[in-house]
């Protein structure tokens, strides 16, 4: 069941973004989540993983700032949430932090 959101710090109903399943959907369709290339590099707590779209943490905040002009606490505060949901997963990739999707 999704869960719908009360708030979702001014981004809910921006692109068509309504729940946080849909804001994860959301970032994972972006431009700059990719397959990780070089996973053997990476330190991943599942050798599933390798095949996941992946994106910098860092590069997932400034989407959030650009698109949804919401400054970078709150662009870490919604990934926290998006974290603690299992709606994304998060690894160290050569010492980057790294956002993985489903």
């Amino acid at each position: 069941m999704k869960r719908t959101m009360a708030n979702l710090y001014g981004i809910k109903g921006m692109y068509n973004i309504y729940s946080w399943y849909g804001l994860a959907s959301f970032m994972e369709r972006y431009e700059k989540v990719r397959r990780c290339v070089r996973y053997n590099k990476c330190e991943y707590d599942k050798k599933s993983t390798r095949c996941k779209k992946i994106i910098k943490r860092k590069d997932l905040i400034l989407m959030q700032q650009s698109r949804f002009q919401i400054n970078e606490t709150i662009a870490e505060k919604v990934i926290d949430v998006l974290l603690n949901r299992d709606l994304v997963h998060s690894h160290q990739c050569n010492g980057t932090k790294m956002i993985y999707f489903d």
